[in-house]
């Protein structure tokens, strides 16, 4: 029986030594089919980690020795709500979570704690992170797109609803840093820390106002280093720019 045409999604990019790890879900391009199977790639070759029974979506990866660890969420059919999960060596263990949903949007492992970025859905949205699966918590309507750990230092970074717009924001140990003044959506996708520099980046909306027609919103891809914006797209020729993620590496000189 075949599947007809299948749709495949990538969300997120890990290595180790010299195997290539891509994260995803995949679901048939029939709008009747409403679940996606969660998967990953590893040297180009399709790993499936959920079946029909789940609709199910894989978001992030990392390696530590010999285990891989994928982060995601699943919904057990015909549920209505998601439950954040990590599969390690492709067995699933679902994650704490208060509220209706949960979500995971990134991984980090540093000293064999395992850090797993997320967020929780109870009529508002509240930003978290797991250690070892133990939930600790930010304040305010926010959510957490990506994470970064540092010695004893955890940078938790995504955006916080002011009421109005979405705020590009990174905690430290809890405390927020907002980058961007609240006038408009902005939000962080990725965050890396080097030293004492703190790479974030993400978009914000635009409005464009052509020479020819109404004016309409856009969006423009952002790099913050330490809190100094760089528009990374040209907003006049480009229109809808995003930046997904954000890698920093240590030039040592010869």
């Amino acid at each position: 029986m075949s599947e007809g045409l299948i749709r495949h999604t990538t969300t997120g990019l890990a290595a180790a030594g010299n195997d290539l790890y891509v994260t995803g879900f995949q679901g048939a391009a029939n709008a009747t089919l409403f679940f996606s199977k969660a998967e990953y790639w590893k040297n180009g070759k399709e790993v499936l980690l959920s079946d029909t029974t789940q609709d199910a979506h894989a978001t992030a990866a990392a390696v530590n020795g010999n285990d891989l660890y994928i982060t995601g969420d699943t919904r057990d059919l015909p549920s209505a709500f998601q439950a954040a999960v990590v599969w390690k060596n492709g067995v699933q263990t679902k994650l704490p979570t208060v509220g209706q949903s949960g979500f995971t949007t990134g991984i980090t492992i540093v000293n064999n704690d395992v850090y797993i970025s997320g967020f929780d859905y109870h009529g508002t949205t509240s930003a978290k992170y797991w250690k070892n699966g133990t939930q600790v918590f930010m304040n305010g309507d926010a959510a957490a797109t990506s994470i970064a750990v540092v010695g004893n230092d955890v940078y938790l970074a995504g955006f916080v609803d002011n009421g109005t717009f979405d705020v590009a924001t990174y905690w430290k140990n809890g405390v927020p840093v907002s980058l961007e003044d609240g006038t408009t959506n902005a939000i962080i996708n990725s965050i890396a820390v080097i030293g004492n520099d703190v790479y974030a980046v993400g978009f914000e909306t635009t409005l464009h106002n052509p020479i020819m027609g109404e004016p309409f919103w856009g969006y423009a891809a952002i790099l913050w280093k330490n809190g100094v914006r760089i528009v990374l797209n040209d907003a006049r020729t480009q229109s809808y720019a995003y930046a997904s993620q954000v890698i920093v590496k240590t030039h040592v000189p010869y």
